[in-house]
């Protein structure tokens, strides 16, 4: 006896294998470093490790004087992860890791930061991305900076 099987339940079979398959695979992760700060047009301090992203930002700003860290977090995200960041007040970013590169070693993000729209762009490890938004905190008035940063997720381990 000769089973025949339609085209449609062939289809069927072959993608619960392979979804099985897919599920079984560890999927790679990225670590995304969010770096918060402000900056004002006050004074003139800036801390010792922003002072790259600082000049980078005068370029364009010449009224912010002052550039300080507010905090730093840093998230494991895999492809299609998306994963939120309390920066300052009660405003949040949002990055979703669209794409992590093999060869070529790039992954593509997607940013939504307070008072933005989404910005989507493809970065290598190990750079950082300035975003000056347009938001304003409540107490003292300064512009949130957020740089960002993508390595991959084993890269202590290769340190060592």
């Amino acid at each position: 006896m000769v089973l025949k099987l339609s085209p449609v339940l062939c289809m069927i079979v072959l993608l619960f294998f392979t979804a099985g398959v897919r599920a079984q695979t560890p999927s790679v992760k990225v670590e995304v470093t969010v770096v918060v700060i402000l900056a004002s047009e006050d004074g003139n301090k800036i801390d010792a490790q922003l002072s790259q992203i600082a000049e980078e930002v005068r370029r364009k700003n010449p009224s912010l004087k002052s550039f300080r860290v507010k905090t730093q977090i840093t998230k494991n995200l895999a492809e299609d992860e998306k994963a939120t960041f309390n920066v300052v007040d009660d405003q949040t970013a949002s990055i979703v890791v669209q794409h992590i590169g093999g060869a070529d070693k790039k992954v593509s993000l997607a940013v939504t930061a307070p008072k933005q729209g989404e910005i989507v762009y493809s970065t290598v490890y190990n750079k950082f991305l300035p975003i000056l938004t347009n938001y304003t905190t409540r107490e003292r008035h300064e512009k949130l900076i957020l740089a960002i940063s993508v390595e991959p997720q084993d890269h202590k381990d290769r340190k060592k």
